[in-house]
């Protein structure tokens, strides 16, 4: 049972699993079929389970590895690894019992979000990574969020719970671009079959970076409308050079490569359809779903396919099936949630119902057939 060797392991697993659960149980609460939770708003409940529950597992896994990776310092394993997964849990599981829902998950989200970060910051500091600093300080800031999150439930402090969720989107938006400036180009090159260079030129990384900072600003404090539609065109265009930068035909044939890709193009997309609110009424959640549902569904999907592959001995090049086909679910799913309201917005709780659906067999399929890799050692023998 290797499941608790490397962060990876035990929370892209319990990720997954929480990602089609947490689905199947908006959509019958969204239905009417199921009582919501009585502590917040329906609404506030699933968007801060799947962005500080679900995504933040992934963030947890993906970095207890690779920061292993960057330093060459152990991070959590063993009992230690599993004490922060256990946080995690009990912060997810307090939802479902009527007594201090909000006071017991607070108290695990809390404990998870400190020693996940002191667990990444100890091994970065120690390296003297100083590059690695902006991780750490998104995953300060998504931190930050989650306990104002809580204390605005709780009533502690004025409402603020909307921003808390429109900050951690953006957050975890800019944490997926920075890693992917980083990783994409190593992945693409690596990835295919033939010899190519990938280059990303530094003015992209630049006018991205201060664009995106702009954007999140005035969409947090700000609110003007103007300067979200330039904004978000600016972004809209860059994100399309950098794809133009990065794209080879090579990739269509590997689904880590194209998954890759389309959670990129999702992320444009809600640049896009914001900026199309110049000229059309669009309402703001389905450009937020575009970053949501596409932009963190696909792109950790993939990242959580490609990741456990080669942190098992396997080939990446040789994918399970379900890989392509779950990625493809979620971008029929991403199109049917943000694009299909504006042909017919009449059937908005049909486009919803049938994007979840699209989700659910994605995941479903997905941590099936990914369990025996998670749990078992690594094919080749070696320790992790």
């Amino acid at each position: 049972m290797a499941l608790f060797n490397l962060g990876f392991r035990i929370f892209f697993c319990a990720a997954s699993a929480f990602a089609f659960i947490a689905i199947a149980l908006w959509l019958a609460i969204y239905a009417g079929h199921l009582a919501p939770v009585p502590s917040v708003a329906p609404p506030y409940w699933h968007g801060h389970e799947m962005l500080y529950g679900y995504t933040f597992a992934v963030i947890a896994g993906f970095l207890l590895t690779a920061v292993r990776n960057w330093t060459g310092l152990p991070t959590a394993q063993g009992a230690s690894l599993a004490i922060l997964f256990g946080f995690w849990l009990i912060a997810r599981l307090a939802w479902f019992f009527p007594d201090y829902q909000l006071l017991t998950a607070l108290l695990g989200d809390l404990l998870f979000n400190l020693a996940l970060l002191i667990n990444l910051a100890v091994p970065i500091l120690h390296k003297r990574q100083w590059r690695q600093l902006g991780i750490l300080s998104k995953l300060a800031l998504l931190g930050t969020g989650n306990v104002l999150f809580y204390l605005s439930a709780l009533g502690l402090i004025s409402d603020i719970t909307p921003l808390t969720l429109y900050a951690a989107l953006y957050l975890i938006i800019a944490l997926i671009l920075t890693i992917a400036r980083r990783v994409f180009p190593f992945f693409i090159q690596n990835g295919v079959d033939v010899p190519i260079t990938i280059t990303s030129p530094r003015w992209i990384d630049l006018s991205s970076l201060f664009g995106l900072l702009a954007f999140f600003i005035n969409e947090l404090f700000i609110h003007h409308a103007w300067a979200r539609i330039g904004l978000a065109t600016l972004l809209a265009v860059i994100t399309m050079v950098r794809i133009a930068y990065w794209y080879t035909p090579e990739i269509w044939r590997h689904p880590l490569l194209w998954g890759l890709f389309a959670g990129l193009a999702a992320i444009n997309l809600g640049f896009v359809l914001f900026a199309l609110q110049a000229i059309m009424t669009i309402p703001d959640w389905l450009p937020l779903h575009a970053f949501a549902f596409g932009g963190i569904g696909i792109m950790t999907l993939a990242m959580m396919a490609r990741v456990s592959l080669g942190h098992t001995g396997r080939n990446l090049r040789t994918p399970p099936r379900i890989v392509g086909i779950a990625l493809l679910l979620l971008c029929v799913g991403v199109l049917l949630r943000c694009v299909g309201p504006l042909l017919a917005f009449s059937a908005y709780p049909l486009w919803v119902s049938m994007a979840g659906v699209c989700w659910i067999i994605a995941f479903l399929g997905f941590t099936l057939n990914y369990l025996p890799i998670w749990t078992q050692p690594r094919v080749d023998g070696k320790p992790g």
